[in-house]
C-alpha cells in the first residue's frame, strides 16, 4: 500500500457520515479567530486593561488560517475519496450484470456487461405484465413521463407537412425552459427498424426517438444519429440513453431491512395476509439502528421491485414478526420503478397516479437511503453533447460527462 493509498484509507476509516459538517465547524472556528466579534474585541479590551487576561491571543490569526486550511483539506480529500472509490452492482433485480458507478453517475460501455443487463432485465421481468396496449400506449406515455421530476409539459405538435411530433417541454439544472421533440416507438423485438429516413430536427430543434422495450418493460430516449441503417438495437439504446436530461434517475439500493408484523387472529378480507400467519398489522424500515412505520404503499413499491429474503422469523402465539432484507444491491430507472408499480398495483395511467407513484418512490428512495445516479450515455454523438450541456451544464453530472468523452 502506498502512502497515499494509506491516507485514504485512514480517513476512510474516521470520518463521520455527515463530513460536510465537519468542514463547516473547522472553517466557522477558523473564521472567528481570524476575525472576531465585535463584542469579544471589546471586551478583550477591558479585560486586559484591568488584568493580565487575555481574550484574542497573539497567534489566533495563525491558528485560524491553519483551521481552515484542515478543513478544507478535510473536505477535499473526502471528495477524492467519494470519486475514486467505485462499486460493482447488479442491474434490476439479478445477479447478472454489473456497471460501474462513480460519484453518483454511472457509465455502461462494455458490450458483454450490456448483455448481462438484459438478461437481468428479462429475468426480472418475467412475473410483470408490463405491456402497453395499442390503444392505451400513447396516452400512457404522456401521463407517465408528466409525473417526471423536470417535464413541465407534453404536448402533441403538427409541424413538417402536417406530420404529428411530441414536443416535450422541460426545465434544466440551471431552472431554463427548453424543450425538445421525439417521435415514440413500442416494439416488442429486440431491435427498433424505422421504414424511412426520420426528421432529426425542427427548426434547429433535436428531434429524438423515445423507445418502450415492451419485453423488458424499458424506456429510452436515443439520438437517431445513432441509428445504424435506420435501426436501433436494444444494445445501443441502453448505451446511448440520455432520458435523465428529464428526470429519469437511476437509484442504487445497497441496503434495506424491514420488519413485518402478522396476526393470524385478525382476519380481514381486504387485509394483506400471509397464508400461514395471517393479516399484515404493521411494517417497519430498520433506519439508524432503529425501526421506523412504513405504509403499505411503501410495501408495494419494495414488493414490485426489490428482492428480498426472510432472515428471521420470531413466533409470539399468534403474531409473527418477520424480518427480510435485500438479497443483493438493486440499480433502477425511475420509469422502471413507475411501471413495475402500476403494473402490479393495477392502477391506471392518469396523471393523477403517475405523480402520486412518483413522488412516493423519489421519498421512499431518500427514507432508504438509495443512491441517486445520473446514467451517462457511453455513446456519444453531436446531438447528445448538445442536449447534455443544455440540461446539466456547469453542473458536476456534465463534467463527468466530458470526461468520458
Amino acid at each position: 500500500m502506498t502512502n497515499k493509498e494509506f491516507v485514504l484509507e485512514l480517513v476512510r476509516l474516521i470520518r463521520p457520515k455527515y463530513y460536510n459538517r465537519i468542514t463547516w465547524i473547522l472553517v466557522s472556528a477558523g473564521i472567528l479567530l481570524i476575525a472576531p466579534p465585535l463584542t469579544t474585541v471589546i471586551l478583550h479590551f477591558f479585560i486586559s486593561s484591568i488584568s493580565k487576561f487575555n481574550l484574542i491571543g497573539e497567534y489566533d490569526i495563525l491558528w485560524g488560517f491553519l483551521l481552515i486550511i484542515l478543513g478544507l483539506i478535510f473536505n477535499i480529500l473526502n471528495q477524492i475519496i467519494n470519486g475514486s472509490s467505485s462499486i460493482r452492482i447488479n442491474f434490476i433485480c439479478n445477479r447478472g450484470g454489473s456497471v460501474t458507478v462513480n460519484q453518483n453517475t454511472i457509465v455502461v460501455a462494455n458490450d458483454e456487461k450490456v448483455q448481462e443487463i438484459i438478461k437481468t432485465l428479462s429475468k426480472s421481468n418475467q412475473n410483470f405484465s408490463l405491456n402497453y396496449s395499442k390503444t392505451t400506449f400513447t396516452s400512457n406515455f404522456i401521463e407517465l413521463f408528466k409525473g417526471f421530476p423536470w417535464v413541465k409539459n407534453i404536448s402533441l405538435e403538427k409541424i413538417e407537412n402536417d406530420l404529428e411530433f411530441f414536443r416535450i417541454d422541460y426545465e434544466t439544472s440551471n431552472s431554463i425552459a427548453e424543450h425538445f421533440f421525439v417521435n415514440i416507438y413500442n416494439t416488442s423485438e429486440k431491435e427498433l427498424k424505422l421504414p424511412s429516413a426520420p426528421i432529426t430536427e425542427l427548426n434547429s430543434i433535436s428531434n429524438l426517438a423515445f423507445v418502450y422495450w415492451e419485453k423488458w418493460g424499458y424506456w429510452t430516449l436515443n439520438t437517431y444519429q445513432l441509428f445504424e441503417n435506420l435501426n436501433l438495437t436494444f444494445e445501443s439504446a441502453i448505451k446511448s440513453d440520455i432520458s435523465n436530461i428529464i428526470g429519469d434517475l437511476t437509484f442504487i439500493i445497497t441496503n434495506l431491512k424491514i420488519k413485518l408484523t402478522y396476526d393470524k387472529d385478525n382476519i380481514d378480507s381486504k387485509a394483506i395476509s400471509h397464508p400461514d400467519f395471517g393479516s399484515l398489522l404493521k411494517v417497519e424500515l430498520y433506519n439508524e439502528d432503529q425501526y421506523i412505520d412504513m405504509d403499505f404503499l411503501e410495501l408495494g413499491i419494495i414488493d414490485s421491485n426489490i428482492d428480498m429474503k426472510v432472515i428471521n422469523t420470531e413466533q409470539n402465539g399468534k403474531t409473527t414478526i418477520v424480518t427480510e432484507t435485500v438479497s443483493y444491491p438493486h440499480l433502477f430507472k425511475l420509469s422502471n420503478l413507475m411501471i413495475r408499480f402500476l403494473s402490479k398495483s393495477g392502477l391506471s395511467y392518469e396523471f393523477k397516479n403517475t405523480l402520486l407513484i412518483r413522488k412516493s418512490i423519489i421519498e421512499f428512495m431518500k427514507k432508504i437511503e438509495a443512491q441517486k445516479s445520473y446514467a451517462l450515455p457511453s455513446s456519444k454523438a453531436e446531438q447528445i453533447d448538445v442536449l447534455f450541456k443544455q440540461a446539466f451544464g456547469g453542473t458536476w453530472v456534465y463534467k463527468r460527462y466530458e470526461k468520458t468523452k
